[in-house]
């Protein structure tokens, strides 16, 4: 099969999305497609004067070393004046391309491909969407509805090209169940596919080092990751004879704002600021982490969840979104309400308070991520329903 990959971010741009593109379209090779990889030079959601992506976020590196694994890469430019005009030059780009060869499927992520549908429709390729992100924030910030203007904009480069898409992959039930109530798509065109985790995490060392002591959040440092309520959380401990621990904090964002959360917390001598890790520094703070503190109010699958784990590290965190889908309560980890920071510090006092408990927790997590989560299985998956949809597509076609 020859799939068109779309993507509306730089290749070398943080977070999990970026992961989840590179390595289904990586694994999509591997397990037998012609894969072809559009990516807009974007970090985001900007408008003009929209900036150039630095070096060190440019992809280059990431687009060598797809192209190394047999992956086609092609790089965009951003469109000069907003994010939402990038699918003009992902839809030229693909007509030529659809000029020289023939594709039989494009599966976009975002908004990149919301010029896309009539184009696919008329020349009987399939169109499929992954689901990546968590749709709630969009269509129900603050868990009430936006402002008509950005209802419409929504509408229109968000919602229509998931419900026109030939099918859907979500990331998990919980993305499934966003996608049907918030955007409308019909529920027979989405399929769960959850993302793999790089099989180098399951070889990362784990000893049994005895009482708990380092404990570690990594991702982007904003509040909605969960950093300032674990920062918040662990403040309680002061005075409760749970203090030999040091919280270490790995990730991209306002440094400044941490320290200063830090501070007035009363733990800045127990909180080590890493900076952004590439993936070997990370798995080896992960050989010396025993807990992950990761409470995000929201996660469309939870990336950082699985990576712990698979790393033998459990987790506490909230029982929010798709979370409880990758930790399971009471075995791999700790869930709490969302926001209930009283339960949070219960949880860390915990997990502090047993060390035997939280390290067997941690090899729980590491053996269900083994069964469950494979980036071999994810490629297959998306496969089998690019290829039952594109099946559907020709009987309507003729």
């Amino acid at each position: 099969m020859r799939v068109a990959m779309t993507f509306p971010h730089s290749l070398g741009a943080p977070g999990g999305g970026t992961y989840d593109c590179t390595e289904l379209a990586r694994n999509l090779v591997r397990a037998g497609a012609e894969v072809t990889l559009l990516a807009v030079g974007s970090l985001g959601r900007t408008r003009f004067p929209r900036p150039r992506p630095p070096e060190a976020f440019s992809g280059a590196d990431q687009a060598e070393s797809l192209r190394r694994d047999g992956v086609e890469v092609i790089r965009l430019e951003r469109h000069s004046l907003h994010y939402l005009l990038d699918g003009i030059q992902v839809k030229r780009t693909l007509a030529r391309l659809f000029a020289e060869k023939p594709f039989d499927a494009v599966l976009g992520y975002w908004s990149e491909t919301c010029f896309l549908p009539s184009l696919l429709r008329e020349l009987g390729v399939v169109l499929a969407m992954n689901a990546a992100a968590s749709h709630g924030p969009l269509f129900l910030p603050e868990g009430r509805p936006p402002p008509w203007p950005r209802r419409l904009r929504n509408e229109i480069f968000h919602a229509r090209p998931l419900r026109r898409a030939d099918v859907v992959f979500a990331r998990s039930e919980f993305t499934r169940g966003e996608l049907i109530e918030l955007a409308r798509v019909d529920p027979r065109r989405i399929e769960v596919v959850h993302l793999g985790v790089d099989p180098r995490f399951f070889e990362v060392p784990r000893v049994e080092r005895g009482p708990v002591k380092r404990l570690l959040f990594f991702g982007n440092l904003v509040p909605e990751k969960g950093l300032f309520d674990a920062l918040s959380a662990l403040g309680k401990l002061r005075g409760t004879g749970a203090m030999d621990w040091t919280f270490r904090v790995a990730g991209w964002g306002d440094r400044e704002r941490v320290e200063q959360a830090a501070r007035e917390h009363g733990i800045a001598e127990r909180v080590v600021l890493l900076g952004r890790l590439d993936r070997p520094a990370l798995l080896r703070e992960l050989e010396e982490t025993q807990l992950a503190v990761l409470p995000s109010h929201t996660e469309s699958f939870g990336l950082a969840n699985a990576e712990a784990q698979a790393s033998g590290v459990p987790v506490v965190a909230y029982r929010v979104a798709a979370v409880p889908e990758v930790v399971e309560e009471g075995k791999t980890g700790w869930l709490v309400p969302l926001r209930d920071l009283e339960r949070l510090t219960g949880a860390l006092r915990e997990a502090l308070a047993d060390p035997r408990k939280t390290f067997q927790a941690g090899l729980a997590g590491r053996e269900r991520m083994r069964n469950l989560f494979s980036w071999d299985l994810a490629a297959r998956t998306t496969l089998s329903g690019l290829a039952a949809a594109r099946a559907r597509t020709k009987a309507v076609h003729g």
